[in-house]
Order: structure tokens, then C-alpha cells, then sequence
């Protein structure tokens, strides 16, 4: 969380959002910061630098949508990135000084001139529900397992689109954590600064309730989009499989002992190297399919010893 703070509210104070291009400089560090990161510290935390996503893990662990993380857990986690966050803002004004600080508050958080707090406050919203989503669609969900390592690239992806809307906006929360940290720093360093004071505290809330309720939407959604299907006797037992095709367990068996037969019944044997043209003859006839697990593997292996070279027809 320190790295993720710095990285992104450092390159903040170092170039300034005043023009495009400062936006968008910052808008990439903080989203290459959570890929870095992610891939560097998700097999030991699960890569969690945000304590919105963290409350969205714990809702939906407890609504049984995903066992991802337990509340002490969650609470640990939120403590080490107060902490982190905190101590990112020192790192960021350990190396830049009020007068090298170009947002002049070390990143935080603050309405932009001519925003009001209900924009804001939507735009928090929206932009947690965007990256609460992709985290549960893309490190949660089980159909999406054989993509799990490009994860982390889709959630710095999000995150830097959120930055991308935001920054202009409110520069950019959808993490308390990451707020508050810098705020409370920078404040240290501006206390007896009392419009700084109240431009950076004052909409505080709205950096906090905004993520949290932007990541408790996105769960809610995820749980419908992922809800299960029922069958069409109304029973239940349905099995997700590829392409978000849903099908009864009686009807997978049976799906798939009819492949595997149908499988089978298309191999033929060719003549041998030699010239032998007895092997078709001599090769064995392929086994029935009686169990989900059966394959034409060991047969093709059989008639392999009997001097006979299969062929699949059709695939």
C-alpha cells in the first residue's frame, strides 16, 4: 500500500494535473501501480491495496457468493493499509517539498472548481463499481480460472480508466485508503493552513462512503449476473461450462458418454508400416463409455500394440 501510494501520488506532485498529458501520466501510474504490485504481493495478500475492494471481498464471502476472505481477515488487511497509506504520503513528502509538490497537497484528494458534491459523489460510485466488478469477474469468478494470471493487467486496466474520468473531477479516489493517507500527512505539513484544510477534509466522506457503496453494488450485480439458472424441470444441480453454457448434471453424463461413444465409433485403423494389411483386422474393438472419466486413450494405445495405426475421422 506505501508503494501504491507513492508510485501514484508521487507522480502526482511530480508533474501536476493541470494539462492532458499530467493527467494522463498520473492516471497510467496509478493503473500500472496496482498491476505492478498486484502480481508482485498477490501470492502472499492476495494483492488487496484497497480496503473498497477488501469490503466488497468480505460482502461477498458472507452472501456465499465467492469464500474469498474471513472478517478478521478483512480487518487486518484494512489495518495494513491505513498504515501503508499513511506511511506512502511520508515517502511522497519525504522527497517532494512544498514548493517542488505540484498538486501542493502530495496527491490528496479535493473537488475540482466547479464540481459539486452530488458529481463527485456519483462519479466515487460509478468508478469503485467498474473496478469491484472486474476484481470479481476476473480474480473471483471460476469460469474465468484459465485467464487468472492476466487478472492483475484487467484491474490496473480499470483502475486506470477510472483515473482517466476522475482526475478532472476529484482526482480520483474509488480507495479510502489511499485518501486518507496523504490527507492526513499533508495536513501535517499545512496546519496552519485552514482553507487547505477544509478543501481536503470536507468532502472526505465522499471518498469513503462513495467506494464502499460503489463496491457493495458491484457485488450485488455480480451475485444476479452469476446467479444460478434453473432447469427447466425445476430442479436444481445445474453445472456452469465453457461459454456461459449451463446444463443439468444427468445431462453432462449423458452428453457426455455420447461424445465419447460417437468419439470412439470414429476411429479407424490404417495398415501397418510394413505392408501388413491384417492390423485392421486384428485391432480391438473400442471399449463402451460407461463412466464420465472414459476416454478412447487406452483403446488407441491397445490397437497401437497389435501393429495397427489409428486414424480419427472428423477430429
Amino acid at each position: 500500500m506505501a508503494l501504491f501510494v507513492f508510485v501514484g501520488c508521487g507522480t502526482a506532485a511530480a508533474v501536476g494535473c493541470a494539462d492532458v498529458a499530467g493527467k494522463l501520466e498520473v492516471a497510467l501510474a496509478f493503473g500500472f501501480g496496482i498491476t505492478v504490485l498486484a502480481y508482485t504481493v498477490g501470492a502472499h495478500s492476495g494483492g488487496q491495496i484497497n480496503c473498497a475492494v477488501t469490503f466488497g471481498l468480505l460482502i461477498a464471502s458472507q452472501l456465499g457468493v465467492a469464500n474469498v476472505i474471513s472478517a478478521p481477515q478483512a480487518a487486518a488487511n484494512f489495518a495494513a493499509q491505513m498504515v501503508g497509506a499513511i506511511a506512502g504520503g511520508g515517502l511522497v513528502a519525504v522527497v517532494f517539498s512544498k514548493e517542488t509538490d505540484q498538486t501542493k497537497g502530495l496527491g490528496s484528494n479535493a473537488l475540482g472548481e466547479g464540481v459539486t458534491t452530488i458529481s463527485a459523489f456519483v462519479g466515487e460510485v460509478l468508478g469503485t463499481f467498474l473496478l469491484m466488478y472486474v476484481v470479481l469477474e476476473t480474480a473471483v469468478n471460476k469460469m474465468s480460472l484459465a485467464n487468472r494470471m492476466t487478472a492483475p493487467i484487467a484491474i490496473g486496466l480499470a483502475v486506470f480508466l477510472a483515473h482517466g474520468v476522475l482526475i478532472e473531477i476529484d482526482g480520483c479516489s474509488i480507495n479510502p485508503t489511499r485518501s486518507f493517507g496523504p490527507a492526513l500527512v499533508a495536513s501535517i505539513r499545512h496546519s496552519g493552513d485552514e482553507k487547505f484544510l477544509e478543501n481536503i477534509w470536507s468532502p472526505m466522506w465522499i471518498f469513503w462512503v462513495g467506494p464502499l457503496l460503489g463496491a457493495s453494488l458491484a457485488v450485488c450485480c455480480y451475485k444476479l449476473v452469476n446467479a444460478e439458472v434453473p432447469s427447466e424441470d425445476g430442479e436444481g444441480g445445474e453445472v456452469p461450462l465453457k461459454h456461459g453454457s449451463i446444463v443439468g448434471e444427468g445431462d453432462r453424463l449423458g452428453a457426455s458418454e455420447d461424445c465419447l461413444e460417437s468419439g470412439a465409433a470414429s476411429v479407424q485403423p490404417q495398415p501397418a508400416p510394413n505392408g501388413n494389411h491384417s492390423g485392421a483386422s486384428s485391432a480391438k474393438s473400442p471399449p463402451p463409455a460407461t463412466a464420465l472419466g472414459a476416454t478412447t486413450e487406452q483403446w488407441l494405445k491397445q490397437t497401437g500394440q497389435s501393429g495397427a495405426t489409428p486414424r480419427l475421422e472428423h477430429g
